[in-house]
């Protein structure tokens, strides 16, 4: 009777437990997500669709920009401390000598505006406000597919390259960063991508390493 009650406590004490952090095998969901099957649609469903500019297309479930004023629009999404932007890219040019080609990039350099994308060939986030830049260390070469990543959370901004960490830097004052009201694919018209880019995936949290692997 002794062993039964003792059960039924621990049982109640597990279930009136509040869990910090994540569950093991709870997979986190992205706020937005753009995976370019058919064309610029937020496959979250929760209403963040890209608008095409230029002569983008979509073949094979990639998208296709020649480097010649084509980006995909999205609008705002919100502000948030914690974040991370994951997307695949391809390429068809050498970008070792190309400053800032490609990837995310909130369009009005503001407080909290938020560049991610490859500089000279290396992984590259700005941040308004922030610092410096944080800067990778391998370079992308073209013909190949490549993951790239950003996660910043209240302690860290930390840049990966196909699952391996490239760079991170410390946190000392959470910023405010704004997420969306952004191009995929150039900066404002200017420096585009020319190549593929698939499967953009913007979170409201930092992912973990394992997560990103």
């Amino acid at each position: 009777m002794k062993s039964s009650r003792m059960f039924v406590c621990i049982m109640l004490f597990l279930s009136s437990t509040v869990f910090v952090g994540r569950l093991i095998g709870d997979v986190p969901e992205p706020i937005a997500h753009y995976t370019f099957d058919a064309g610029a649609e937020d496959v979250t469903g929760n209403g963040f669709d890209g608008t095409i500019t230029g002569d983008v297309y979509f073949e094979d479930g990639f998208m296709y920009l020649d480097g010649d004023d084509d980006v995909v629009d999205i609008p705002s999404i919100g502000t948030f401390n914690e974040i991370t932007i994951t997307m695949w890219v391809n390429s068809d040019v050498d970008l070792e000598p190309i400053q800032f080609a490609g990837g995310f990039n909130t369009h009005n350099w503001v407080t909290g505006a938020v560049h991610f994308k490859l500089n000279y060939g290396l992984l590259n986030v700005g941040i308004s406000g922030f610092g410096p830049d944080v800067v990778g260390v391998t370079p992308v070469y073209p013909g190949e597919w490549s993951h790239i990543a950003l996660t910043v959370s209240l302690t860290e901004v930390a840049l990966y390259l196909n699952g391996f960490l490239e760079a991170i830097v410390e946190v000392t004052v959470p910023q405010d960063l704004i997420i969306g009201d952004a191009t995929i694919g150039g900066w404002n018209l200017d420096r585009e991508w020319t190549g593929l880019m698939d499967d953009v995936r913007i979170y409201d949290l930092p992912l973990t390493e394992e997560e990103i692997i």
